[in-house]
């Protein structure tokens, strides 16, 4: 057995130790960090909005993650055309590759959404999309902590739902909380509190 096992988070631990002849106390939890020098909070995210011909006061939302089953991109979709309705000005993008991209893809094709939504692929300016962003939404299934969660912080609105909780935050303080029947309902209601509040690019 080895002398020590490291997870990415409380709850890939609360796994873990769950198992049979696992000690807990050789089971420990490092959460993901940020590389504060890459995500500094100071990055703009005008070079990106020029990239998609979008104003700096037109509202941007944004899924960034690998793109597979249990991320929400199918909940980030259905959620669309609802913030559409109330924001009609409003722009969607979906950074990532992954076994689901082609899939997700399509699906924005036949939904007709691609007048409103991108599909970036894979990218590497992560850091300047998040400051581009008005909101930045996690409408993951999984219990686990997402990659991106930690860096989002620093920069956009945040909405992460889960489990039909759906919590809206800025700059790292959490601004509102509120409990939606359904994940997508929770998507709604976080991305039309705070789409069109400035983003922290804007106030600093």
């Amino acid at each position: 057995f080895p002398e020590r096992i490291l997870t990415s988070g409380e709850a890939i631990r609360n796994i873990m130790t769950g198992l049979s002849g696992v000690s807990a106390e050789k089971v420990i939890s490092v959460s993901s960090g940020v590389d504060m020098q890459r995500f500094d909070c100071k990055i703009s995210g005008d070079t990106f909005r020029q990239e998609l011909n979008l104003d700096s006061d037109r509202p941007l939302i944004g899924k960034i993650g690998v793109i597979r089953g249990w991320k929400g991109h199918d909940c980030f979709l259905e959620a669309i055309p609802l913030v559409s309705r109330k924001i009609p000005a409003a722009r969607f993008v979906i950074a990532g590759a992954g076994p689901g991209f082609e899939e997700i893809r399509q699906k924005v094709k036949t939904r007709g959404l691609e007048s409103t939504v991108t599909m970036l692929g894979h990218r590497e300016d992560i850091p300047q999309i998040l400051a581009a962003l008005n909101v930045m939404a996690l409408p993951s299934r999984s219990v686990f902590m997402s990659a991106i969660l930690p860096a989002a912080w620093r920069y956009a609105r945040m909405l992460q739902v889960r489990d039909g909780a759906c919590t809206c935050a800025r700059d790292g303080d959490v601004a509102a909380r509120t409990t939606a029947g359904l994940p997508l309902e929770g998507v709604l209601v976080g991305c039309i509190s705070v789409a069109h509040s400035p983003r922290r690019s804007d106030t600093n």
